[in-house]
């Protein structure tokens, strides 16, 4: 899904509501899906990241086509900003700094077993997204995390201790799903209406 400047601007608008409404209510917003074209009603996969001072501080998605991008937003936003397991939740002292990051999600590939991690890394694209799995155990990095690491290999250990799946686990027990980044957009909350 690609967004137009006003369709952009009105999912952040959700994103920052969102927000406030979880220093106040500590719940995400709920909205009347009436108020949103179809397009914001569309089952969608979406992430929402914050950074401060260029600092991850929250991200959440919501990976699996299960909700409407409005409602998607909203509740990615809240879990973002005060239910990342990762981070304590965000104070109202930072909201100067912090940008929003807003990642639509295209359909998930198939899923498969890594046979054969240096080819699985050849054949990752820069806009891949990956869920690795193992038995109960799962985690996801978006395709902007890739930057971050100088090799492929480096940024799937990574995602494996994310997971906390013991490095000496063989990867053909893993299980990996990609998918593909449609559009990323940033906006500063300041800048938010």
């Amino acid at each position: 899904m690609i967004l137009t400047c006003e369709e952009q601007q009105l999912a952040f608008s959700i994103v920052r509501n969102s927000i406030d409404h979880g220093f106040d209510h500590d719940a995400a917003r709920l909205y009347d899906p009436a108020l949103f074209s179809d397009k914001f009603k569309l089952l969608s996969q979406v992430f929402v990241s914050l950074k401060y001072k260029g600092v991850s501080v929250g991200c959440q998605g919501n990976f699996g086509d299960s909700l409407p991008f409005y409602k998607a937003l909203s509740n990615c936003s809240f879990n973002a900003g005060f239910n990342d397991p990762r981070f304590p939740a965000i104070n109202k002292n930072i909201l100067s700094q912090l940008v929003i990051s807003i990642h639509l999600l295209g359909n998930t590939n198939s899923t498969s077993a890594i046979f054969d991690i240096e080819e699985f890394c050849s054949k990752l694209d820069s806009d891949d997204c990956v869920l690795l799995r193992s038995h109960d155990k799962k985690a996801f990095f978006l395709s902007s995390v890739q930057s971050e690491y100088t090799t492929k290999m480096l940024f799937m250990l990574a995602l494996k201790n994310k997971a906390n799946i013991d490095n000496k686990t063989p990867w053909y027990f893993l299980n990996a799903t990609t998918v593909k980044t449609l559009s990323t957009y940033s906006q500063s909350y300041q800048d938010t209406q």
